[in-house]
């Protein structure tokens, strides 16, 4: 008498069709989404006539945001002078630099994600006429409520500012730089403050900053990153006369931190100095910006 098969091999055919039946759909999905995927992409001429439309309208002051972030083919057709902001999180990225916002959006592509855009963009933005459409392209325009008039900006007053090293009463000159940096994804025009070593700081001094509500942002550079075993916390103080205010940096602190410094003085000598107990990988840049209204 001849023994039955085990109920697994039994079941083998139908798992092999059921497998690849499932192959089938698979690829017939890819097939699909490979055909219709040039439709839904933005054409050379969809980003022209986007450009001559900014190229007209666009003002000092302005920015461009991507939506998604990624569709970075933007830039190659966006005016020259114009700033674009498109990395991982800049959807929620204040712009307080910035009075008017232009949003290139790319609604029809796969996963575009635009609605948790749009949660994280809207807030403190008011639309400032109707979304023109470009073929796959969308282009609007908001007023940016969380924009502050700059009367201060410690980039520009970099050539008259004195950087140094100190040690207890001992300073050394040292060179100062505003350079390109990536703070976690994001692109920053930051002055460079890494800190040295032991019982040193390094000092950015500025004098004469006009009356006005002082802000610092600093952060670790991303490919000097936080992750690397065996270093410190870092620590940024700013001076303003007798006023002492630090900014703890810690070990594995990503992006850029913010410290609200209030309102100071026309005429303010300000200094910025970093430290570090261990500078190994201990870089690191700021912003120092003047906000109008200050009384």
């Amino acid at each position: 008498m001849t023994a039955a098969a085990p109920p697994s091999a039994r079941a083998t055919p139908s798992v092999w069709l059921g497998a690849c039946a499932l192959f089938v759909l698979v690829a017939l999905w890819c097939l699909y989404f490979q055909l219709t995927l040039p439709g839904k992409l933005a054409s050379t001429a969809d980003y022209e006539a986007v450009a001559q439309v900014l190229q007209a309208e666009a003002q000092p002051g302005d920015v461009v945001t991507l939506a998604p972030w990624w569709t970075e083919r933007a830039r190659l057709f966006l005016p020259e002078g114009l700033p674009v902001e498109g990395h991982l999180h800049s959807a929620a990225d204040d712009l307080v630099l910035h009075p008017r916002i232009w949003v290139l959006a790319e609604p029809h592509l796969p996963n575009a994600g635009l609605d948790a855009f749009w949660s994280a963009f809207r807030p403190g933005r008011t639309e400032d006429g109707a979304a023109r459409s470009f073929g796959n392209l969308t282009l609007q325009r908001f007023t940016n409520g969380r924009a502050k008039p700059v009367l201060f900006d410690a980039r520009s007053a970099l050539s008259q500012a004195q950087g140094s090293v100190e040690r207890g009463d001992q300073r050394q000159s040292a060179p100062l730089s505003v350079s390109w940096n990536e703070v976690l994804f994001a692109p920053r025009r930051c002055i460079r403050l890494d800190a040295p070593g032991p019982g040193q700081r390094r000092v950015a001094e500025f004098q004469g900053v006009p009356a006005s509500n002082l802000v610092l942002y600093a952060g670790y550079i991303a490919d000097k990153g936080s992750f690397y075993e065996g270093v410190t916390d870092a620590e940024l103080t700013v001076e303003i006369g007798e006023q002492r205010r630090a900014l703890v940096l810690k070990r594995k602190d990503e992006g850029l931190k913010v410290l609200e410094l209030g309102p100071v003085p026309a005429g303010s000598t300000v200094r910025v100095a970093s430290s570090a107990a261990n500078p190994h990988e201990r870089a690191l840049c700021f912003e120092l910006y003047g906000f109008g209204g200050a009384r």
